[in-house]
């Protein structure tokens, strides 16, 4: 289009200054006559930039129409359907939480009564039976310790030491007594 408006505004200008070169005399008739070409020449050149102008409009028109009535409806048509299936995978994700969601209920609600039911069925003389019997052991309980007496037994010289040891008995040799119960 700027092309198309420059070359017609050079062939207006050109023009008009061979109509004034023509009227006034001053000028040699050589001179007018290339005025007169240059200005042919720049006919030609806006009537081409005329007919390239009115080639492009055509197929500028022609892509719109093409775009506007065929491409475009076919474009959000193609969109609607991915709106629809993302909205259709939406619903059937809710709906499928929400059934969750209500057997979730369910089973609470059945451990509830489960749990109810349990607490219900208590009984603490039975239950302290049952305790009684699982730890009983059946050994009897320890007898007293006896308190032993230290004695003191030889002194002995250490090889290496310079220092006497002495030993002590701490314990006497009997029949050891096991402190542990056993099950």
């Amino acid at each position: 289009k700027l092309k198309y408006q420059k070359t017609f505004h050079d062939w207006k200008d050109s023009e008009r200054n061979y109509e004034i070169a023509d009227r006034d005399g001053t000028i040699s008739r050589n001179e007018i006559m290339k005025m007169k070409i240059y200005t042919q020449a720049k006919l030609k050149l806006f009537e081409d930039s005329k007919f390239k102008y009115i080639e492009q409009l055509d197929k500028t028109n022609a892509e719109q129409r093409e775009y506007f009535d065929c491409r475009l409806p076919g474009l959000v048509s193609s969109l609607q359907d991915v709106d629809r299936e993302r909205i259709e995978f939406v619903r059937r994700v809710l709906e499928r939480s929400v059934a969750g969601e209500r057997e979730m209920v369910t089973t609470v609600n059945k451990c509830g009564e489960g749990m109810e039911e349990a607490v219900a069925s208590i009984c603490v003389e039975k239950d302290q039976e049952i305790l009684k019997e699982r730890y009983k052991t059946g050994d009897l309980p320890p007898t007293d310790i006896q308190f032993e007496e230290m004695s003191l037994g030889r002194e002995k010289k250490s090889s290496s030491l310079s220092r006497r040891m002495s030993r002590t008995n701490f314990t006497q040799k009997r029949n050891r007594q096991n402190l542990f119960q056993k099950k």
